[in-house]
């Protein structure tokens, strides 16, 4: 809210193309405007007599916060590295560079430029597991959090291809306050292999193992983004 002056010994005060509000003095709030802009004021007093003049809301443009994330997609072992950080090379990942601006009066907006990235190479050896993290049609969602942890919006978007792509989104709304985290997420599980002893084949032996949620964290007041923490199993 923007706070426009303060005002005494009125009956009723009038802010063009606003509203009119009644009162005796005090303050006016009205909506953070997305564009500076220059209001017009009529304060009227009980006799009917009136006084005019303009006040001025500069409009800051919303912060935004630039940050090269890696999210994993597949690890030939458990699922412990996927929640590690630094990040390790025995997981496979797709590379973004995410820009968020998620500041308070205004919508929350994301560019994300996804780069190029190799398929995950499962190899014929049997692993005794392998983690798979958005997969089975999951998406991957993005959530724009307070300081109280009230999720304020948010959106989803599919794991890029292999060659990248572009992915912008917009906010329909202004947030009521700025985000202090931004949080990525999705589902993950585990498949159990085991080599059969007469065959010598690696089968599934048991579909979807375990899993849960995975979730990445980004500070907007860093930008220092990190991969968990591990989270309960939820199967």
């Amino acid at each position: 809210m923007v706070n426009t002056r303060s005002v005494r010994n009125w009956r009723y005060l009038s802010i063009a193309g606003i509203g009119t509000f009644p009162g005796t003095s005090g303050f006016v709030d009205i909506a953070q405007p997305q564009a500076t802009t220059t209001y017009n004021l009529t304060a009227t007093s009980g006799c009917g007599a009136s006084s005019s003049a303009q006040t001025t809301v500069v409009a800051s443009p919303p912060s935004a916060t630039t940050v090269h994330i890696d999210l994993p997609f597949f690890s030939p072992t458990s699922s412990g590295p996927l929640f590690q950080n630094p990040n390790q090379n025995v997981v496979s990942r797709f590379p973004g560079d995410y820009t968020i601006s998620a500041s308070a009066g205004s919508p929350a907006s994301a560019t994300i430029q996804f780069g190029a990235y190799s398929p995950a190479v499962l190899g014929n050896t049997c692993f005794g597991t392998q983690s798979f993290v958005g997969d089975d049609g999951v998406p991957w969602l993005v959530e724009f959090i307070a300081s109280d942890n009230t999720v304020m919006d948010g959106f989803t978007f599919e794991r890029a291809g292999y060659t990248g792509s572009t992915l912008t989104w917009t906010g329909s709304s202004p947030l009521p306050q700025s985000a202090t985290l931004v949080r990525i997420s999705t589902a993950y599980y585990t498949n159990r292999y085991a080599i059969d002893r007469f065959t010598n084949n690696c089968d599934l032996v048991i579909d979807h193992w375990h899993g849960g949620p995975w979730q990445g964290l980004l500070d907007m007041s860093t930008g220092v983004f990190t991969n968990g923490p591990f989270l309960p199993q939820t199967y």
